[in-house]
């Protein structure tokens, strides 16, 4: 599966790093997947729009 990290999902979507995290608490988008020093997503999840502003 290919991933996308935090800084493309931000510069794909509009929304700051604290609203992304706030979203995920909230349960409106997916949880990340954890590597070493480094956060990413399913790019399918992203591509069907999940996160558009």
């Amino acid at each position: 599966m290919k991933l996308i990290r935090l800084k493309d999902v931000i510069g794909c979507t509009g929304h700051s790093r604290s609203t992304i995290y706030k979203y995920i608490d909230e349960g409106i988008i997916p949880k990340s997947v954890s590597g070493d020093r480094t956060v990413a997503w399913g790019r399918v999840r992203y591509r069907n729009g999940f996160w558009k502003k």
